[in-house]
């Protein structure tokens, strides 16, 4: 599922920038603070630790996502999840990381008007201010990747506002069903929320109904920047993608 939003090139195509270069006053220095932390900074103010393990529900269980968990990542169906900036990534993990958005979404990318660019989409993944949310499990040869969000603190919307903007979301299949996007979802706004920003944001193309109705359950909706189709001279260009959000309550200061 796409999650990036991309900036309009001079030739009125998809551009490579992932969100628009905006001009904030001395007040949105929210952004730039948060960015400039090391990772560890960043773990130690913001996410919170028990949501950093995850075990999918059982038929009938009742436990509530978001409560602690026993943190041995080692007991069978238990996920741990790890914060990590773009530049800590291993090659490894990139790779993995980059499959699952060729697997899932790139016949979405391939049918829309951005169409499907491998490199431009290594590059925005390698991108200085992106962080990643990456789901392992312990195994015989060690953690593997089986599923990432990444995400970014930027300026969007209209008018531009601190926001995290969700940049993807993927799961290998046999994770999918089992709670673990949604729990993944709650930690970013719980992320949002701690850092004190305004809103969460994130693009996805009209064709996949499933991913819109997910977000629609979480309380996303169309936000106030996302483009309406328009009229050209012979034609009319219809935008195959929305931009959805949802403020964030009780934001801390």
């Amino acid at each position: 599922m796409p999650k990036r939003k991309l900036a309009m090139s001079d030739e009125g195509g998809p551009g490579a920038k992932s969100a628009r270069k905006v001009e904030t006053s001395d007040n949105d220095d929210i952004v730039k603070h948060t960015n400039d932390l090391s990772t560890e900074a960043f773990r130690e103010r913001y996410v919170p630790e028990h949501q950093l393990i995850y075990r999918p529900q059982s038929p009938g269980e009742t436990h509530q996502q978001g409560t602690p968990l026993n943190p041995d990542t080692s007991t069978p169906g238990g996920f741990r999840i790890a914060l990590n900036s773009a530049h800590e990534l291993k090659a490894d993990e990139l790779s993995i990381c980059f499959a699952l958005v060729e697997q899932t979404s790139r016949p979405d990318y391939e049918a829309s008007s951005w169409g499907w660019h491998p490199k431009r989409k290594l590059r925005e993944m390698r991108d200085a201010e992106m962080w990643y949310l990456l789901v392992s499990r312990s195994s015989s040869t060690g953690d593997t990747v089986e599923g990432f969000l990444s995400f970014m603190i930027t300026h969007d919307s209209r008018p531009p506002v601190p926001v995290l903007y969700i940049y993807e979301i993927h799961l290998v299949e046999s994770l999918r069903k089992v709670g673990l996007g949604a729990h993944l979802m709650q930690l970013a706004e719980e992320i949002a929320r701690r850092v004190g920003l305004c809103k969460v944001m994130l693009t996805c193309f009209l064709s996949n109904m499933k991913a819109r109705c997910f977000y629609e359950k979480r309380g996303y909706t169309r936000d106030v920047c996302s483009p309406d189709d328009r009229q050209t001279r012979k034609r009319v260009v219809e935008v195959d993608y929305v931009i959805m959000s949802q403020a964030v309550e009780d934001a801390l200061p």
